[in-house]
């Protein structure tokens, strides 16, 4: 899993039925306050929204587990709405 900050939505008026009632966010990798390396889609599968810091599985098998679909046409899911991020220096 990985810390993303969720940048947006992505709309699409034709989706496979494995994204159908689910929303697709665009993610980007996120530490210490700031953005890294390039943005991809995941599928919402706690109710998260533009803005927000989540936990992204970034695996198809764990995703496909995580979305409730184990044939599920998934790379990435949100499973995580993030609170606080506490590390020692």
């Amino acid at each position: 899993m990985i810390i993303c900050k969720i940048l947006g939505p992505v709309t699409a008026a034709v989706k496979h039925d494995d994204y159908q009632g689910r929303a697709v966010f665009a993610v980007q990798e996120y530490n210490g306050g700031i953005l890294h390396g390039h943005s991809f889609l995941a599928l919402d599968c706690i109710g998260a929204g533009a803005g927000d810091i989540v936990m992204v599985n970034k695996e198809g098998g764990s995703s496909r587990i995580a979305c409730g679909h184990s044939e599920a046409c998934v790379h990435s899911t949100i499973t995580a709405l993030v609170d606080t991020i506490r590390s020692k220096e």
